[in-house]
């Protein structure tokens, strides 16, 4: 997984998959990383399904956003 070095807790990040579906979040802790889902997108289609829930990255790029 690439991570972004640079983050701190508050910062919004995005979890990327492919580039087209991806999870969107807070920072709530940086080792372990974790963060607050706040949305996620499927090819454009929006799901809230998970937020306000915590996790840890599920996929392979970490980005401040």
């Amino acid at each position: 997984m690439k991570k972004d070095n640079n983050l701190s807790i508050g910062d919004r990040i995005r979890d990327i998959e492919d580039g087209d579906c991806y999870y969107e979040g807070v920072v709530v802790s940086l080792t372990p990383l974790k963060y607050k889902i706040t949305s996620i997108v499927w090819c454009d289609e929006i799901d809230s399904s998970m937020n306000g829930k915590f996790t840890a990255p599920k996929w392979w790029i970490i980005e401040k956003i």
